[in-house]
């Protein structure tokens, strides 16, 4: 569920949430892709990222031709280096290789799809239908965020032959839309999926394993 963001238009926050959703197909991969070899692709480009980040923290220059590229689409935080030193995208890479390194393949492939499909859907239908707001962030993108969690819960493999792993999953879900309309000031796209993964695994053990 996305903060709203006046200097996005309608348009350019579609092409974001677009990106946004083409990167599931780092999800996907790993239904056919071993730990490692994942392990393996994201940390080259997870380091990638992260050098472009720095620098054009420290560039100038490198810092223009950035905004001129990806400016459109690029929120005000990550136009000014004093509010984040990554970019949304960044986090999201270094976010899927983390979940990728603690979490079983199962719990890992659910966590990156909520933060990819439910954080778009939210963003979405919170731009074109919110009006409640908390926190500046919308009450509609909430419900969308969840009703979009529920399809990507039943439709992904579960880590347990348990039925009761549905009931983890939804709670887990409900839990991260709560909790992600806090104004924590962690970046969404890292946040919610290690929240996500993390709490998941926490009630699996609890409850399940």
């Amino acid at each position: 569920m996305e903060k709203g963001n006046k200097k996005l238009s309608w348009t350019n926050e579609l092409m974001r949430k677009s990106i946004h959703l083409g990167y599931s197909l780092s999800g996907f991969l790993y239904f056919y892709f071993d730990r490692t070899q994942m392990l393996y692709i994201l940390g080259i480009i997870s380091v990638a990222m992260i050098i472009v980040d720095l620098v054009r923290t420290k560039m100038k220059p490198v810092q223009n031709l950035y905004v001129d590229a990806f400016g459109k689409i690029l929120r005000d935080h990550e136009r000014n280096n004093k509010k984040s030193l990554f970019t949304g995208g960044t986090y999201l890479v270094i976010a899927t290789f983390i979940c990728i390194l603690l979490f079983p393949k199962e719990v890992a492939i659910k966590s990156i799809f909520i933060i990819i499909f439910c954080d778009s859907a939210a963003a979405i239908i919170g731009k074109l239908f919110g009006s409640a707001k908390v926190w500046g962030k919308t009450i509609e993108g909430s419900l969308a965020f969840v009703a979009v969690g529920m399809v990507v819960i039943f439709l992904t493999p579960n880590y347990t032959l348990s039925i009761n792993e549905y009931y983890v999953a939804a709670s887990c879900l409900l839990l991260t839309s709560i909790v992600e309309l806090l104004p924590i000031k962690f970046d969404d796209n890292i946040f919610i999926p290690l929240f996500y993964g993390g709490i998941y695994m926490l009630l699996l053990k609890l409850f399940i394993i």
